[in-house]
């Protein structure tokens, strides 16, 4: 019978977590990363997403709606409106 050198316990734990945190990321192989240009035109989707939106209520006040809604190909995506300079006191 040949020697087997054991792993002590909180080493096999380390590496565990380790594989368990990391390891999923790894398989995806995908970061996003987005930047909008505040002074950007806007932009056509290319693809279709599904994602929260802002929607106003009865109010008139800007509200995230509850659900995903799903943006078709070809739709226009806008830029927020640019908010008045204050001038200078």
């Amino acid at each position: 019978m040949q020697y087997q050198p054991q792993i002590p316990r909180k080493i096999r734990l380390l590496m565990m977590i380790c594989a368990l945190v990391f390891l999923p990321s790894c398989l995806t192989g995908k970061t996003k990363v987005v930047y909008v240009d505040k002074d950007s035109k806007p932009m056509r989707i290319a693809k279709k997403c599904k994602t929260q939106v802002w929607v106003k209520d009865a109010s008139g006040a800007d509200v995230k709606s509850d659900n995903d809604v799903e943006i078709p190909e070809g739709w226009y995506a806008l830029p927020p409106p640019s908010q008045p300079k204050e001038p200078a006191k």
